[in-house]
């Protein structure tokens, strides 16, 4: 063979070589690619909670709290073993939703947004009727229902004065010093569990935990379960 047909064989050769190692290195590309598609690793992270609990083949992270508070750490597979929850330095409660029910005789199950559970009533009366009876929005003062009373009975409070000092999808209307429920859009989505309705926050209405991305109690959903409380004599 002559030194340039020496040449072209060693070119050809080098040149089909390449195309095989092309071809390995996209099928071992699409192996790889093949591999993590079926892996089904992750497949639940990122849900919701309420989906989560849902999702088949998932199982929602979730450290218990102070009384019948939750932390949602995240969706894993079930295949997943969860981290340690940290240690509590508070009692857990009795807790209970629609699909939980109160196991001690008399108990009732009370929603996480309820008031204190009274015993005797309180018999002080009225000292206003309405904001203005306080000041109005001048003093940052408002009218409001006193806990536990026996009669209905209103007195002038401290109204709030930025967002921090009110309840979860609220915010705080400085012009009045009450809490509002906070305004919606779908620029502007509520939070979990609340829907927007009207374009305001609420909380939507309920029959099951699963109608809601937290827990039903008392036929409105919550983050967080209900706590079973005998009624106070």
């Amino acid at each position: 063979m002559t030194h340039s047909g020496s040449l072209a064989a060693r070119f050809i050769g080098c040149w089909l070589a390449g195309l095989v190692a092309v071809a390995v290195g996209c099928g071992g590309h699409g192996t790889a690619t093949d591999d993590l598609a079926g892996d089904g690793g992750g497949s639940c992270h990122g849900l919701a909670f309420g989906a989560c609990r849902t999702a088949a083949g998932c199982v929602p992270d979730v450290c218990a709290g102070c009384g019948c508070a939750e932390q949602y750490r995240g969706c894993l597979d079930a295949g997943e073993t969860p981290a340690s929850c940290p240690a509590l330095g508070c009692p857990s409660g009795s807790c209970c939703s629609s699909e939980l029910a109160c196991e001690s005789g008399g108990a009732a199950c009370t929603a996480p947004d309820a008031g204190p559970n009274c015993g005797a009533c309180n018999p002080t009366a009225s000292s206003c009727a309405t904001d203005g009876s306080c000041g109005g929005g001048t003093t940052g003062m408002i009218c409001s229902p006193i806990a536990c009373s026996c009669t209905g009975a209103l007195a002038c409070v401290a109204g709030c004065t930025d967002d921090s000092q009110c309840g979860d999808a609220e915010t705080c209307d400085v012009a009045t010093a009450r809490c509002r429920a906070r305004a919606c859009d779908a620029t502007a989505p509520c939070p979990a569990p609340f829907a927007c309705t009207a374009g305001t926050c609420a909380r939507p209405t309920c029959t099951a935990d699963a109608q809601c991305d937290g827990y039903c109690v008392g036929g409105r959903c919550f983050a967080d379960r209900g706590e079973c409380r005998i009624p106070a004599p």
